[in-house]
């Protein structure tokens, strides 16, 4: 506020202005926060470390260069093991429901529990001075369009033996509700892989199967029913039951058994009403999008057996239904990335730019009190637009 004088008044009119000067429209959002839990994470740490909150230092990202890991840090006993559960267990209710850039370092770390270093005691140090200097950070949801110039993308990626201890790989995706004036997260996901994968193409083909099957596929029977609250199609033309008559002959009486049966009622509007929702699946793997398209992958037979996934209901999931789609994003652009690997300091840049992108951001208290969208988002509804506006 540039003098004592001005109201909230004065200060939502000074938006709309600058908003308009930039060819910018007032979008309705939501924030999600929770920074009183977030200071309560780090005071909980403080007070089972023994550290002064005080002399907690911010971190600039949440992670560290596994590859300055001494071999003797992986050996000892952390410190914090009897209270790293507590600790991660708190965390992790915030990074599920709001703080997703915080679910990689987590779900790491809480693979750890049974096994804690001395690594994991600076690890997790490194995570708590990250939440210290973001506790007042929000996630940014922004509607203004209709739902039908909205639709959906998937955004999945998988690093490659990215377990040192293990050699697994980790899957991650990120769901969101994109349109010309849309960008609203819905869920990201983090999880470790139940087998070695071979190459990076065959743990990008396990996270999509594993983002589609748990988040892509639900998400449409949901999103399909919101449709059909919002905008019916009406009286459906109902196709009525057929006769027939059949009869068998049965052993025991000699005799032969006639019954009638009816085919059940179908709904020819079926059809449409299903193309009315839209997913998008962005795959940075140009390998991955081929063995996809072309519906199988000599090399890739074992995985049924390693991994216990069946790919080919991908693949006809991909070739046939008319709502899923599969195209290219660079490595830029894909937002899932934050979910799958470590972003040390030299990493900052990215990490902010992935931050940002994902609405995660910090909000002016007075934003917060006029509802107004402090990040607007520029994705078009094209997939292609969408994927430039990152750049």
């Amino acid at each position: 506020l540039n003098s004592k004088s001005d109201n909230l008044e004065t200060l939502k009119n000074k938006s709309v202005v600058e908003a308009t000067k930039r060819g910018l429209e007032r979008i309705p959002s939501v924030h999600y926060s929770m920074k009183g839990f977030m200071k309560q994470c780090v005071e909980l740490y403080c007070e089972l470390s023994g550290t002064k909150y005080n002399d907690l230092k911010i971190s600039p990202t949440p992670s560290l260069d596994p590859h300055v890991c001494k071999d003797d840090e992986l050996e000892e006993k952390g410190r914090l093991a009897p209270h790293a559960a507590k600790q991660l267990m708190k965390v992790l209710y915030a990074a599920r429901m709001y703080r997703y850039d915080l679910l990689y370092p987590v779900c790491t770390l809480a693979r750890e529990i049974t096994k804690w270093t001395i690594w994991c005691d600076k690890r997790l140090h490194r995570l708590m001075g990250y939440i210290k200097g973001t506790a007042d950070y929000s996630l940014v949801s922004a509607v203004g369009d209709d739902m039908r110039n909205c639709q959906l993308l998937l955004f999945a990626d998988a690093d490659f033996a990215g377990d040192r201890s293990t050699s697994k790989s980790t899957a991650g995706g990120l769901l969101v509700l994109v349109g010309p004036k849309t960008f609203a997260p819905i869920c990201a996901a983090c999880k470790a892989q139940s087998a070695v994968s071979h190459s990076s193409t065959e743990a990008e083909l396990i996270s999509m199967e594993h983002c589609l099957r748990t988040e892509g596929v639900p998400v449409l029977s949901f999103w399909n029913q919101v449709f059909d609250v919002f905008y019916p199609l009406g009286k459906r033309a109902v196709k009525p039951r057929t006769r027939r008559s059949q009869q068998i002959f049965d052993d025991e009486t000699g005799q032969f058994i006639h019954f009638t049966s009816y085919s059940p009622e179908e709904s020819a509007a079926e059809e449409k009403f299903q193309d009315r929702v839209h997913l998008t699946i962005c795959e940075d793997n140009e390998a991955t999008i081929k063995i996809a398209l072309k519906k199988k992958s000599n090399v890739m037979r074992h995985v049924g057996r390693t991994h216990r996934v069946n790919l080919e209901w991908i693949f006809h999931l991909i070739s046939s239904s008319s709502t899923v789609h599969l195209r290219y994003v660079r490595t830029t652009s894909q937002l899932a990335d934050m979910y799958t690997k470590h972003f040390p300091n030299p990493d900052r840049d990215k990490w902010e730019k992935l931050r940002r992108s994902t609405n995660i951001i910090y909000v002016e208290p007075q934003q917060k009190a006029q509802s107004l969208c402090c990040f607007v988002c520029t994705i078009k509804s094209s997939p292609s637009s969408a994927m430039a506006a990152f750049d």
